[in-house]
């Protein structure tokens, strides 16, 4: 008999490590913001709202990337109770990636390629056959013949990018020290998100002026048809220290059935250019260790990325694809070159490629020392023509510290960045044409002797 009243007793008192929990499912708000780091992933910073009750809530985040990373979650109360976070409880479901085009097979599909000005090149039109194991499409039936491998982007109907669109959901787990609604700011991390710039240049037929189009290519894994409020995009090789170059797309954007989208940063018509045979003569400081700058003439179209010339914004840099119109209209590849990043107000070098029969070499020729705080130096540049034709050189090389051109043998410009520019004439019947040019510089009277220097006087006595 007692020993049923003992069970009977502790039947009904909970046990001690029991806790009330509030189990919610949590939507998504709409306002979902991520960044985007070259080559090192994204962050997802998700701004969400629900009701909490005091203790343990477990929150089930419903379209949460399948990629995300499980260890990476944070939860910040941005208005409610001071809830932390405890624990995430589960992970995403990890799904191969075919699995989701998988769903598709045996129903029409268009694969789209787009040219470098981002307009529709090809359109293949067909049924999916089979899905390889990265989640690309391995065969499309178009018509009577099979395409094996198509690339380009991946066109759907509304009924099918909802049946792709099967969102995860991860599950937080949270103390609150009271009930109430919360706001919350949840982040995570999802890897191997990337992206890459493209630059479409089409230059006009007088040469005068050019077209830019510039387009980020944004993927970023295990996001299908999710849309996003905000975009950043950041160049550079660390997350922490991101540089200059940040580019922000506020307005609303939607990822496709394979996560990736394609967004216009810049589009300039007539803007301004100069074509130049362009030599770079090195810099100063390695001409006087000794280290002479040799190599070939570059065929250079520079424009300045301002906005009189309908630019004026951040460009990264990023593979640029150069088209030459003709009188007629007709356009032309001329050229796959790399667009340098550059900031509003910079000027831009674009580099087309070599200029045949044209090398170049730089070297000093001498030094002296004037006094202790001022060092001229001799230097020349040496252009060589195979071409027999008559050109135009411009010759470049980057000064230090504080300098003056005392005298040069062509004329000559300043640049920004500390470059100086000679403008170097070649005859059609010249092999070769040599340009001089001295250089002054002040330096603090107890500087330390550059290499090269050691049979210099020694300053006299202060």
């Amino acid at each position: 008999m007692l020993g049923s009243l003992v069970v009977a007793l502790l039947a009904a008192v909970p046990p001690a490590t029991a806790q009330a929990q509030n189990v919610v499912s949590v939507p998504p708000s709409g306002d979902l913001r991520v960044t985007v780091y070259e080559g090192q992933g994204a962050l997802f910073s998700d701004h969400r709202r629900t009701a909490l009750v005091a203790g343990t809530n477990e929150l089930r985040l419903e379209g949460v990337p399948a990629s995300a990373t499980p260890g990476s979650f944070d939860v910040q109360v941005l208005a409610g109770p001071a809830a932390r976070l405890l624990e995430r409880v589960d992970t995403p479901r990890q799904d191969r990636p075919s699995a989701a085009l998988a769903a598709l097979i045996g129903q029409s599909i268009a694969v789209v390629r787009r040219g470098p000005d981002g307009q529709t090149a090809e359109r293949l039109e067909g049924t999916l056959l089979r899905v390889s194991d990265n989640g690309a499409i391995a065969a499309l039936q178009v018509g009577g013949r099979v395409v094996l491998d198509p690339r380009g982007e991946i066109e759907v109907s509304p009924e099918q990018l909802a049946l792709l669109s099967r969102p995860a959901a991860a599950v937080l787990r949270v103390e609150s020290p009271a009930a109430g609604e919360a706001d919350l700011l949840i982040a995570y991390l999802v890897p191997k998100a990337a992206w890459s710039a493209e630059h479409s240049v089409s230059l006009r037929a007088d040469g005068a002026a050019m077209s830019l189009a510039s387009w980020a290519c944004v993927s970023v894994p295990g996001v299908v048809g999710l849309s996003v409020s905000g975009l950043r995009l950041v160049a550079g090789t660390s997350a922490l220290a991101a540089g200059p170059y940040v580019y922000d797309l506020p307005r609303a954007t939607t990822f496709g059935p394979d996560g990736q989208v394609r967004l216009c940063l810049a589009s300039a018509t007539g803007v301004p250019v100069t074509n130049l045979l362009l030599f770079d003569g090195g810099q100063l400081d390695a001409l006087a260790k000794g280290d002479a700058a040799t190599g070939s003439v570059q065929r250079v179209t520079r424009f300045d990325n301002a906005e009189p010339g309908g630019l004026g914004v951040s460009l990264p840099g990023g593979d640029a694809y150069v088209y030459q119109v003709s009188e007629a209209g007709t356009s032309k590849l001329v050229s796959r070159s790399a667009m340098p990043d550059s900031l509003p107000t910079q000027t831009v070098d674009l580099v087309l490629g070599e200029a045949g029969g044209l090398r170049g070499s730089s070297r000093q020729e001498s030094w002296r020392e004037l006094s202790p705080e001022d060092i001229e130096r001799k230097c020349e540049m040496t252009i060589r023509s195979a071409t027999k034709a008559a050109q135009t050189v411009t010759c470049g090389v980057t000064m230090s510290g504080k300098w003056r051109i005392a005298e040069s043998s062509h004329p000559h410009v300043a640049r920004p960045g500390n470059r100086v520019e000679f403008t170097v004439p070649i005859k059609a019947d010249e092999a070769s044409v040599t340009l001089t040019y001295t250089v002054r510089i002040e330096v603090p009277s107890n500087r330390t002797k550059r290499a090269g220097e050691e049979s210099a006087p020694a300053p006299a006595p202060q």
